[in-house]
């Protein structure tokens, strides 16, 4: 834990310094009362656990920490979503209609959808995100703390839960929330990629894709993380009114479609929307924004493609049809 505050203050402590926080946490006298401060400032419910936490902090605004592991971002296929697209999705979001009553964010990293949607959409009551690396948990409190002491009012709940995505519990007051969007980016990566590394962020092998014989014994050879995070995001949340907008491979996008039939998913209006990889993450992939409403009262196997820089201009439609999975409904019809 101390290096994980260390390295998330070491990060901002220019910062931290011009916002007066080293005087400002120097009158704190205890944990539960720097929470009840810090929740007035900065949304976030509970900013530190326990004494321990507080205290690690307060050292470490006078301390430089060493950079963070590079091989560990590996590890969790961690591509960071830069702010600027991070804020163009939700602008696009919000232009298409979309006002959450809560925003869930099921990997957050660095937090970026986290910053944009408060920037896009002031209105919302709460935001829930879920992030495993502690590190990330930290720069996000830390961020948020300077975002409020340099005048940048919160006024939206923020939960932030330093856990598995893959087996969180979500509570029912946010699996039953009456209009939420689901936003993110899910890691990049495979679990064979991530099995090479001795990860330990593997999910158990479940059959969420409802697979047949001996891939549905063994698991899938090899599949995207994101992919699984989707399945256990639309199991959860599918039957609920609002939307989910997350950003992943080409590929992930059209086993999510092409799976739907089995599924049964209350999803509508799939559009995919292409984002530019190599300019946004150095990676050479096809990528985009996937994007659905959810607790539809009538479900369609169809995605409308685009892109993101055009999204009002309208590309082919893929999916099912007639009992065939198709790469251009528009031309098969």
């Amino acid at each position: 834990m101390t290096r994980m505050i260390a390295d998330a203050v070491s990060e901002r402590i220019v910062e931290l310094s011009q916002t007066g926080l080293v005087k400002e946490i120097s009158g704190f006298d205890s944990f539960q009362y720097a929470n009840e401060r810090l929740a007035y400032l900065t949304g976030v419910q509970t900013f530190f656990e326990e004494q321990k936490a507080f205290e690690i902090f307060r050292q470490a605004v006078r301390v430089a920490a060493p950079e963070s592991d590079a091989k560990r971002k590996r590890e969790f296929g961690d591509f960071q979503t830069p702010p600027d697209l991070a804020l163009k999705v939700c602008k696009y979001l919000a232009e298409e209609g979309v006002s959450p009553h809560t925003i869930i964010e099921p990997t957050f990293g660095e937090g970026n959808f986290i910053h944009a949607a408060l920037h896009a959409f002031p209105e919302a009551q709460k935001i829930y995100g879920v992030e495993i690396q502690e590190n990330y948990v930290w720069r996000v409190k830390i961020a948020l703390l300077i975002r409020a002491l340099l005048g940048r009012e919160v006024s939206t709940q923020i939960e932030l839960y330093r856990d598995d995505i893959f087996t969180h519990p979500f509570p029912e007051q946010v699996l039953n929330s009456s209009n939420i969007l689901i936003i993110g980016n899910p890691p990049w990566v495979t679990n064979a990629e991530l099995s090479s590394l001795e990860s330990k962020n593997l999910p158990e092998k479940q059959n969420l894709k409802a697979l047949n014989g001996f891939d549905a014994l063994t698991g899938k050879s090899n599949f995207d993380i994101a992919e699984y995070i989707l399945l256990r995001l639309l199991d959860l949340f599918a039957h609920t009114p609002g939307t989910l907008a997350i950003l992943c491979k080409n590929a992930v996008a059209k086993n999510l479609v092409e799976i739907l039939p089995k599924k049964q998913y209350r999803v509508s209006l799939m559009r995919q929307l292409s984002i530019n990889a190599q300019k946004e993450f150095n990676a050479a992939v096809d990528a985009s924004l996937l994007v659905m409403n959810l607790g539809s009262a009538r479900t369609s196997f169809t995605c409308q493609t685009g892109s993101l820089e055009t999204p009002g201009m309208v590309g082919p439609h893929y999916g099912w049809t007639k009992g065939n999975f198709i790469s251009n409904v528009d031309d098969y019809q």
